[in-house]
């Protein structure tokens, strides 16, 4: 009995080990100023194929949101190939305001509410080239390369 609780236990290792290698083998991180050449707020970046969980990339962008905005900035993802890149991030929209009158105090509140908002880039061949904020970003592709970028500014 215990022997087979033992070799259960070993095959459960040895089957998420080999997950695990697998995906890390799926996006390939680099270091970002010898890829890319980007320096600065740039909290993640990879390359990625079109059979890739994307998953991960998601809560990490999701968990850079909202650290970002306890700290006041945006985080914005950047992602796709040299055809077409697309920058995504949240913006905050009003959508009216309020005026209450309590006593002889007048107060107004905002209603507001975010939006995914998702803005497409064409490269210029392999170059891509996009500002954040005034900051210019500029790197080069290869070919079908499908690049992944998360960037936090002010």
């Amino acid at each position: 009995m215990r022997r087979g609780i033992v070799i259960l236990v070993i095959l459960m290792l040895v089957v998420a080990g080999i997950i695990y290698f697998s995906n890390k083998n799926s996006t390939t991180e680099y270091n970002l100023t010898e890829k890319f050449g980007i320096s600065g707020n740039v909290v993640s970046s990879g390359i990625y194929n079109e059979y890739q969980n994307y998953t991960e990339l998601l809560w990490e962008f999701n968990k850079a949101y909202v650290e970002s905005k306890a700290e006041g900035k945006k985080v914005y993802l950047i992602f796709g190939d040299n055809k077409e890149i697309n920058l995504a991030n949240y913006e905050e929209v009003l959508l009216g305001k309020i005026n209450l009158f309590v006593g002889s105090t007048n107060s107004n509140l905002n209603i507001k509410k975010e939006e995914y908002v998702v803005n497409f880039i064409k490269p210029e061949g392999n170059n891509v080239r996009f500002s954040i904020n005034s900051k210019l970003y500029e790197f080069k592709l290869k070919p079908d390369e499908k690049v992944y970028l998360i960037i936090k500014e002010v």
